[in-house]
C-alpha cells in the first residue's frame, strides 16, 4: 500500500469554484490533506504541495505574477508538486482584453507547469498545450466532477421538470440562448421551469422569469441543489461543447442523469462527450423526457468515469509516485 505525506492543496484566495473542488478533494482525502488559501507571504510545512490553478482566481487579469514568484522561492523546499489546471490561458477577439493578456498567461502557466511533478487538466485541448509545454511529466486527464453531489443510478424523473443552474454569469447566458421561446413555452406545454444560484445581476431578467412562472430559488444547499437536480428532466447550458469537460454545471447535470441542454453557435466534441449521446442542441418541439432517457442514461453512465472518487484516488497514486522530479 502506498503511503501519502500530508499534503496542501493551494487554493485561490477568493470562494467559488476552484475552493469548492479542492474542499472536497481535501474531505476524502482526511487528515492527510488540508486546503490553504494563498498569499504571497504562504509558509508552508508540507513536503506535498497541489496548487489549484486558475489565473483568475489569482488575480484580476488572469496573470498572477506574485504566485508565480512564490512558487519560484519555495520550490526547493517542497518534495512534490503537482498542480490541477482548472484553466491555463484564456483567449478571445481582438477587441478583448483576454486577446493581449493571453501571452502573458500562457508563459505563466507555460512556467508552472515546468516546475511541477505531475498535473492534472480536465480537458483534452488542455492537457495536449500543457504535454507540449512539460514533456514526460506524470499527468492525468480527468473532467470536472460534480460539487453538488452525484448518483451511481437512475432516478425518477419529473418529465416536465427543466432547470438552469450554475453561477449567475453562466445561468443569465443559458436564458438568453433559451429565448423568449422557451418561456412562451411553459404554460402551453405545463413546463416546470426552475432557476437556482446566486442571484442574477439582470434585475430586468429577473422580472421576466418570474412573469413568466419561472421559479427562482436563488441559493440552495447542497443537498437541496442535488435533490432538484435528481427530479428534473433537462439542464440548460450555454458552453462549447468542446469544452464540456471542464463545466461543473455539465458535471453536475450529467451526474444526475439530467438531460443537458447545450446552447452554443460552436460545434465539436471532445473527453468522449458526444452530442445526441451525452447532451442534446436544443430543447424538442414538445419537451417528452421518455424520447431523451437513453441521453440522460449515458450523461450518467460517462459520469462514472470520472466521480469524486476517482479523482481522489488518482491524487493519491500521483502523490506517492516517485518521478524525477525535472521541476526542482
Amino acid at each position: 500500500m502506498t503511503t501519502v505525506r500530508p499534503v496542501t492543496l493551494i487554493v485561490p484566495p477568493v470562494p467559488g469554484g476552484v475552493v469548492d473542488y479542492a474542499s472536497l478533494i481535501a474531505d476524502r482525502m482526511g487528515s492527510e490533506s488540508r486546503v490553504t488559501p494563498f498569499r504571497p507571504d504562504l509558509r508552508i510545512d508540507s513536503m506535498s504541495v497541489v496548487l489549484q490553478y486558475s489565473g483568475y482566481g489569482y488575480a484580476n487579469r488572469g496573470v498572477p505574477i506574485r504566485l508565480l514568484h512564490w512558487l519560484r522561492t519555495n520550490r526547493r523546499r517542497i518534495t512534490r508538486l503537482g498542480v490541477t489546471f482548472h484553466e491555463t490561458y484564456a483567449s478571445g477577439p481582438l477587441r478583448s482584453s483576454a486577446f493581449w493578456l493571453s501571452p502573458a498567461q500562457r508563459y505563466i502557466a507555460q512556467q508552472i507547469v515546468r516546475m511541477c511533478d505531475f498535473w492534472v487538466s480536465s480537458n483534452e485541448l488542455a492537457s495536449n498545450w500543457l504535454g507540449d509545454q512539460a514533456l514526460l511529466k506524470e499527468s492525468a486527464t480527468l473532467p470536472m466532477f460534480s460539487n453538488v453531489g452525484e448518483l451511481d443510478r437512475l432516478p425518477e424523473k419529473d418529465p416536465k421538470k427543466i432547470v438552469v443552474f450554475g453561477t449567475a454569469p453562466r445561468r443569465e447566458r443559458a436564458w438568453r440562448a433559451a429565448g423568449d421561446r422557451l418561456l412562451r413555452r411553459a404554460d402551453d406545454e405545463g413546463l416546470a421551469l426552475v432557476d437556482v444560484g446566486p442571484p442574477l445581476g439582470d434585475t430586468g431578467l429577473v422580472d421576466e422569469l418570474r412573469r413568466a412562472g419561472v421559479d427562482v430559488r436563488g441559493r440552495r444547499t447542497v443537498e437541496e441543489v442535488s435533490e432538484l437536480l435528481s427530479s428534473a428532466a433537462f439542464g440548460l447550458i450555454a458552453y462549447p461543447p468542446y469544452l464540456l469537460a471542464k463545466s461543473g454545471v455539465f458535471a453536475a447535470y450529467c451526474a444526475h442523469a439530467v438531460v443537458p441542454v447545450v446552447y452554443s453557435g460552436k460545434s465539436g466534441g471532445r473527453d468522449g462527450v458526444r452530442v445526441g449521446d451525452h447532451y442534446v442542441r436544443e430543447l424538442p418541439p414538445r419537451v417528452e423526457y421518455r424520447d431523451f432517457s437513453d441521453v440522460s442514461a449515458q450523461a450518467l453512465l460517462w459520469y462514472q468515469g470520472h466521480r469524486l472518487d476517482v479523482h481522489v484516488s488518482t491524487m493519491r497514486r500521483l502523490l506517492a509516485a516517485t518521478g524525477s522530479e525535472s521541476g526542482r
